[in-house]
């Protein structure tokens, strides 16, 4: 990874995400996103410092999936609690309450378990 350059490092290929989601606005186009998140996957996995792969994470989901809202959150193994570490559409307050320890809501309870849990929005919004 010394000496490679920002650009080639995080290159997400010919088809940009925004351009690739065009027309797709009820989630049928989700799969062509998979080459996308590899992508994004071994750019984390190679870089050294996870600042720029995250903020690569949240323009993709910001500009490439059309998303007003989102946020990356890591967690601490230690305290075992799950914090958002960087967003977008969210206020600071949002910001600031995005803690959660394991088990609790939907993030604690999909970084306790490794799955994905599926919810209706209008669950996610109450």
């Amino acid at each position: 990874m010394a000496g490679e350059d920002a650009a080639d490092l995080f290159d997400l290929g010919a088809v940009r995400p925004d351009e690739e989601f065009t027309q797709c606005y009820s989630g049928e186009c989700r799969v062509n996103l998979l080459p996308t998140l590899y992508r994004l996957n071994h750019a984390i996995s190679n870089a050294t410092d996870l600042s720029a792969p995250l903020g690569m994470i949240l323009e993709v989901m910001r500009a490439g999936m059309r998303m007003d809202r989102g946020a990356v959150s890591l967690l601490d193994r230690r305290w075992g609690r799950v914090s958002i570490h960087d967003s977008f559409g969210l206020t600071e307050e949002e910001e600031r309450r995005g803690v959660y320890a394991l088990g609790e809501g939907i993030t604690g309870k999909v970084v306790e378990s490794g799955k994905v849990i599926k919810s209706a929005r209008s669950e996610l919004s109450s």
